[in-house]
């Protein structure tokens, strides 16, 4: 390798390692400012939501259908129903329950007792 060629590789390595750190740090930003572009998308959503919540707070049918569905407020002059089970079964599948052959509490007095007879084997 001649002289020349040598200097000509350490001017090379010299200006590589230059450009490396501010190349890297401006990788680093745009990164971050990726990120930052996502935050304020995500916070312009939020915004957006909250005046729209904001808006139907100022509709007083809103605010009744809230407070009938959410706090179960009634208007005078109307009965309530609240049903409680939607998803009751009918009488013919109430065939398809287990039958106990005593009361629950009788089965679980039994259960203790059980629980407490037993000796620990060592």
């Amino acid at each position: 390798m001649s002289w020349r060629t040598g200097m000509f590789l350490v001017v090379i390595a010299i200006v590589l390692f230059a450009f490396l750190a501010p190349l890297n740090s401006a990788l680093k930003q745009a990164q971050q400012i990726a990120a930052l572009n996502q935050e304020i998308e995500t916070t312009k959503a939020e915004v957006d939501n909250l005046e729209e919540k904001n808006e139907n707070l100022k509709d007083p049918d809103y605010i009744k259908r809230k407070a009938r569905a959410d706090q179960y407020y009634v208007e005078k002059g109307k009965n309530a129903v609240i049903v409680t089970n939607q998803d009751a079964v009918d009488e013919d599948s109430e065939s398809d329950r287990p039958v106990r052959k005593q009361a629950w509490y009788l089965e679980l007095l039994e259960s203790i007792q059980e629980v407490g007879n037993t000796v620990e084997k060592n």
